[in-house]
């Protein structure tokens, strides 16, 4: 059955009333954590406004901003921002009316109808007149939302194991490439004091030496100038497109011209087993290896490091990720509006180097 939500919920939430002392205020943030500002009745913004009783539905107005609650007993002493919608169920079941809103049709709609300029969101007037497909069966209703109570709990308990397990094997990852990348693989093999804060003691036939001293080509990094870019051509990539030590071209900056192309080939121009680093931004010290005779090319925060013959480059790509090099990293990178390595700074970073046969 197809119904306007207005005719389902009611918008509902009184306004704040002179009150002693603070309370809690949510904005439009996760009001399940622990997001929330201490304010007095006079000191409190403008858009802290909303009261709720417990049962009413509580929704985002901002598009792309899906978060959907019911309300507790305890969140009648909260005040919340106008930057909600709060709507009290009538003649359906409150659990199976947030599944409702909660649905990829219903948000889509809403994000659809959202409208502004600095802040696009829904008003209320829009909200309530959305069409929904929903099931006039009250009995019918407790026993969907019952079942995805269970479901849903179900797969968030996977979800929460889920990212313990992942960070459990990124350590387990980077101590491995660790292990191996300062130890080798014979672990009865005589160590030496290597004589570096970072590195430390290394098998006795190792030395540690300068990135500039086994590299073919100084380190370079893309253009400084933002191009022209377009629906096709030529990948450009920058440190999105960097992801789990490899290039995800779907992640490109954009395409260029194969003119532009051109231009910035004479400063780099990327071979298979290069080294791309990122070098600026929240993600500073990620690499991935080009495997690719794909022709492209890499914008400002990715720098080129390119191997001689005296090393493996695949040994040095895992060195990269060892927690020594990390650390160097993140000691000689500098700080303005975002973390910074420089080429001449990602040079002097130390590596531990066996024979290269080893």
């Amino acid at each position: 059955m197809i119904i306007k939500l207005k005719h389902i919920a009611n918008l509902s939430g009184a306004t704040v009333k002179e009150f002693e002392g603070e309370k809690k205020y949510y904005s439009t943030g996760n009001i399940k954590t622990e997001n929330f500002e201490l304010v007095t009745f006079k000191n409190r913004p403008s858009r802290a406004n909303l009261l709720v009783n417990e049962n009413d539905i509580l929704i985002a107005k901002m598009k792309n901003t899906n978060k959907t609650t019911i309300a507790t007993k305890e969140m009648e002493e909260f005040i919340f921002s106008t930057g909600f919608s709060i709507l009290s169920s009538k003649n359906i079941n409150t659990k199976y009316l947030y599944y409702l809103l909660e649905s990829p049709e219903f948000i889509e709609k809403k994000d659809v109808l959202s409208v502004g300029t600095t802040q696009v969101s829904i008003n209320d007037e829009t909200l309530k007149n959305i069409e929904i497909n929903y099931i006039n069966d009250t009995n019918i209703q407790c026993k969907i939302a019952t079942f995805l109570d269970r479901k849903v709990a179900e797969i968030d308990n996977i979800i929460e194991k889920t990212k313990v397990t992942i960070q459990d094997y990124k350590k387990y990852k980077q101590s491995m490439i660790t292990e191996a990348i300062t130890k080798g693989l014979n672990n009865n093999v005589e160590i030496k004091d290597s004589n570096n804060k970072w590195i430390r003691n290394i098998p006795i036939t190792w030395n540690i030496q300068k990135l500039k001293t086994f590299i073919e080509i100084p380190v370079i990094d893309g253009p400084h100038e933002s191009p022209e870019l377009f629906e096709e051509g030529v990948p450009y990539i920058s440190a999105t497109a960097i992801e789990n030590g490899k290039i995800n071209f779907d992640l490109k900056r954009g395409y260029i011209s194969e003119e532009y192309c051109n231009q910035c080939d004479i400063r780099y121009k990327p071979e298979i087993n290069d080294i791309l680093v990122i070098k600026l931004g929240a993600t500073t010290g990620q690499v991935a290896m080009v495997d690719t005779d794909k022709r492209f090319n890499i914008w400002v925060p990715l720098a080129a490091v390119r191997c001689n013959l005296s090393v493996d480059p695949r040994f040095i790509y895992y060195s990269f990720q060892s927690s020594s090099t990390i650390r160097q990293m993140e000691l000689m990178w500098t700080f303005g509006t975002q973390q910074t390595l420089g080429v001449k700074t990602i040079e002097q970073l130390m590596f531990s180097l066996p024979s290269k046969s080893e």
